[in-house]
């Protein structure tokens, strides 16, 4: 299945451990929170 991401939330939490702020997490992280798109079965 593909997912076509058309728009995304990003928390604060989020931006800080995509900017490496967040010193403590454990990985592997599976960040994301919201999305909203299309899927397709191709």
């Amino acid at each position: 299945m593909l997912v076509k991401v058309e728009a995304f939330g990003l928390n604060r939490p989020e931006y800080h451990l995509r900017t490496g702020v967040a010193t403590n997490a454990t990985f592997p992280i599976v960040p994301g929170i919201e999305a909203a798109g299309g899927a397709s079965s191709r």
